[in-house]
């Protein structure tokens, strides 16, 4: 039983359910001080930690998918800051625009459409089935 629940813990490990990859700028190595420091902020960061903290069963697919996508765009744009701060991104000539998730208001329903332009049809008469 219990290297059962092992086998399913690595199972999810390879699901890509972990934290999003930060990309390192051009010009520089991965293992660049700069770059792993400020991974670590990244990751470390208390909006991070707090989003992380708000994660959603993943059977509540799309709210999930919301939540990740927020991790996601909080965690680039610390990195992004700190790589700025660091001096990092203007050496290498690289620079990342933040990424900006998809709102659709409070409900996280999309607004609905808009009325088609022209005349509208005229409604049919129901037929009794």
């Amino acid at each position: 039983m219990r290297a059962a629940r092992l086998m399913a813990l690595l199972a999810l490990a390879g699901c890509g359910i972990g934290r999003s990859e930060l990309p390192v700028p051009a010009g520089l190595a991965a293992d660049d001080p700069r770059v792993i420091a400020c991974r670590s902020e990244a990751a470390d960061a208390p909006a991070v930690r707090e989003i992380a903290r708000r994660q959603p069963s993943l059977t509540q697919g799309e709210a999930h998918d919301r939540w990740r996508d927020e991790l996601a765009w909080a965690e680039r744009n610390i990195y992004t800051a700190c790589l700025v701060r660091e001096g990092a991104l203007g050496q290498a000539g690289f620079s990342v625009e933040p990424a900006r998730p998809v709102r659709f208001g409070e409900e996280g329903r999309p607004p609905p459409a808009a009325p088609a332009a022209g005349p509208q049809p005229t409604p049919r008469a129901p037929s009794g089935y």
